[in-house]
């Protein structure tokens, strides 16, 4: 029988090799992978593929489709090597009529998540204005959440106004550089946590209050959110937002 869990780890580094992360693709190709040798075949098919993605996901619109088209990706690759291998159709899943939309927040709504932030709780009276900055540099940057939280040290030149951000989406770099008032911003931020470090290595410049790199999300600065009126709901705060 063809080593279909060999052929998924070239695939994998294929891919991640071409600058995409795959975050979930090794772990739901391997359930496939899983799946199909419960039915003792090597070979993906339309039908196998299909019944997989349907089972696993429970029903669930946004996780089959999902799902299938991780199946179709691999099985591309799979059938320059195996003739036998069927690439499910495009439209064996119908895509999800309802898509996560990015929220863009107005100059109101930032100035008052920034206050929000300000007044966050905060035991050890750092979180605040770690939260207050975080939500300031995204703002006048533009950059990702998830990008603003992974900075390190290293990454943010004050002297210069410039933060590097690497490896970011498809593993590209890029170079942002700061307005005047945001550098003086981030400067004040770091006095005040170097002064909570006391010469303490931290791995992020964004840190919480145990010295770990800050959480671009938690449940706190939602709750603050929800409760400017902001946005209509809570957790729509997580996913795709734009400020």
């Amino acid at each position: 029988m063809r080593d279909l869990r060999k052929d998924l780890r070239q695939y994998i580094d294929l891919r991640r090799g071409l600058g995409y992360k795959l975050r979930k693709h090794e772990a739901r190709l391997t359930e496939f992978i899983a799946y199909l040798e419960a039915k003792f075949t090597d070979r993906i098919t339309t039908k196998l593929a299909i019944a997989w993605a349907t089972q696993s996901s429970n029903g669930h619109k946004h996780s089959c489709f999902e799902r299938l088209s991780f199946v179709r990706s691999f099985a591309t690759l799979m059938s320059s090597m195996d003739a036998r291998t069927e690439i499910p159709p495009a439209g064996a899943v119908r895509r999800p009529e309802i898509a996560l939309r990015p929220y863009i927040y107005t100059r109101d709504e930032i100035a008052r998540l920034m206050a929000a932030a300000r007044n966050l709780f905060s035991p050890q009276k750092l979180r605040c204005h770690t939260y207050y900055h975080l939500v300031g540099l995204l703002a006048t940057t533009g950059m990702r959440s998830g990008e603003a939280v992974r900075l390190a040290n290293s990454d943010v030149n004050l002297a210069e106004g410039l933060i590097t951000i690497r490896e970011s989406k498809f593993g590209k770099s890029r170079v942002v550089p700061l307005h005047p008032t945001t550098v003086n911003s981030l400067a004040e931020y770091k006095v005040r946590r170097d002064v909570f470090l006391k010469k303490a290595e931290a791995p992020t410049f964004f840190i919480n209050e145990h010295a770990g790199q800050s959480a671009a999300h938690t449940r706190a600065f939602v709750i603050s959110v929800a409760q400017l009126g902001c946005r209509r709901r809570a957790m729509e705060f997580v996913p795709g937002c734009t400020i």
